[in-house]
């Protein structure tokens, strides 16, 4: 019986540590927790006012960049404008050339073309003259 009593005592004992043990692991793991828990906002913290400086440096650069880009820019619009206003320019006066060039080619084929059916009908109507003259030859010819 005393043994067994004992036996209990020491288990309990035992119990008791281990549970301690846990408890002070259990702690020491909040404990470590919370450290990082810590590390990691002020880390965090850290990084937001690094890149919070990062940020206006760059911006500070960048406004002026910008603007000088922009000016750049504006002007390089303006020549893009500009030759292309040119070369519309010169592919209407081109255009006009060509079409100049077309009419006027136009207009001689058709003079060369009333030309032809003028000679055409000349001729024809010399060939029917000559006709009637013909016949009226041998009706004279006949007569006699």
């Amino acid at each position: 019986m005393m043994k067994k009593m004992m036996k209990k005592k020491k288990r309990k004992e035992k119990k008791k540590k281990k549970k301690k043990k846990k408890k002070k692991k259990k702690k020491k793991k909040k404990k470590k927790m919370m450290m990082k828990k810590k590390t990691k906002k002020k880390k965090k913290k850290k990084m937001k006012k690094k890149k919070k400086k990062k940020k206006k440096k760059k911006k500070k650069k960048k406004k002026k960049k910008k603007k000088k880009k922009k000016k750049k820019k504006k002007e390089k619009k303006k020549k893009k404008k500009k030759k292309k206003k040119k070369k519309k320019m010169m592919m209407k006066k081109k255009t006009k050339k060509k079409k100049k060039k077309k009419m006027k080619k136009k207009k001689k084929k058709k003079k060369k073309m009333m030309k032809k059916k003028k000679k055409k009908k000349t001729k024809k109507k010399k060939m029917k003259k000559k006709k009637k003259k013909k016949k009226k030859e041998k009706k004279k010819k006949k007569k006699t």
